[in-house]
């Protein structure tokens, strides 16, 4: 079953390139976080990517749309399947990292 479609994001503000993940944090709670994915053709990896936080006074109505889109996601785990660039990945979530973790072709 394939869980989600992803593509590699275009820059910090491209909110439809956004997924949610699972993490386990160091004391074994479990915490969604939501990420993007960066593809590192020199190394041939595609890594999963935390988003930092941002702050503002506003948000735009395309910024709430995301964040509501984010919301009603199913976030991936580890073992989960997504298309990525038209083929199918098996993801694996590491922790709570800025490289959180990674897609590998199967």
């Amino acid at each position: 079953m394939i869980d989600q479609v992803l593509r590699e994001s275009t820059g910090t503000f491209d909110h439809d390139a956004k997924f949610t993940f699972e993490i386990t944090r160091y004391n074994g709670a479990k915490s969604d976080r939501d990420g993007y994915i960066f593809k590192d053709a020199k190394e041939n990896k595609i890594y999963i990517m935390q988003s930092s936080a941002i702050l503002q006074s506003s948000y735009t109505p395309k910024e709430t749309e995301s964040r509501n889109r984010l919301n009603a996601l199913k976030p991936l785990k580890t073992g989960d399947t997504v298309i990525f660039e038209g083929k199918p990945h098996k993801v694996t979530i590491n922790g709570d990292y800025s490289d959180a973790g990674s897609l590998k072709p199967i």
